[in-house]
């Protein structure tokens, strides 16, 4: 429990200041309604609110009497799925430039899939050809954002993709 409420106050600690931070964003033009900086800040506002909500719910749980102990070992620490999830994430950001979103994507999401549990290969194949392509039509084809195509015979297999689409 105690490393939960750690991480929570860490999170909550950086979103305070990204809050603070995203105040220096340009605003944009006079007419916008809702400027540049204010969607950021919506969303982060109520990761905040969330944030320290499930602070509260921590303590309510914790039992009468219950100390919080931290317990750190680096064993631990590698077997701990957030940790490894954290670890992907990290690799898909730092590969996304290089393969691409629709390679990286593929391989993220099997690899997500399979540190949660799925085992079966025809799904984790499925699962993610399917979330791929259903994020590349919101974002490409119905918002106008083009994905990152990737470098090399990486670029070209995302520009095959795109016109087979």
């Amino acid at each position: 429990m105690a490393a939960e409420l750690i991480f929570n106050g860490i999170l909550l600690l950086f979103m305070v200041y990204c809050f603070v931070i995203i105040g220096d964003l340009p605003d944009g033009t006079s007419t916008d309604t809702l400027t540049a900086s204010m969607y950021p800040r919506i969303i982060i506002a109520l990761l905040i609110v969330l944030f320290i909500s499930n602070i509260i719910n921590i303590y309510k749980k914790k039992k009468e009497g219950e100390t919080f102990k931290v317990e750190f070992g680096l064993e631990k620490l590698i077997k701990n799925k957030m940790f490894i999830g954290s670890i992907l994430l990290i690799i898909y950001t730092l590969a996304l430039d290089y393969t691409g979103f629709i390679v990286s994507s593929l391989v993220f999401f099997a690899a997500y899939s399979y540190l949660l549990g799925e085992r079966r290969v025809k799904i984790l194949i499925l699962s993610s050809l399917a979330s791929v392509v259903v994020i590349y039509v919101l974002f490409d084809g119905l918002l106008g954002i083009m994905l990152p195509r990737g470098t090399g015979a990486f670029r070209n297999f995302a520009l095959f993709v795109e016109s087979l689409i």
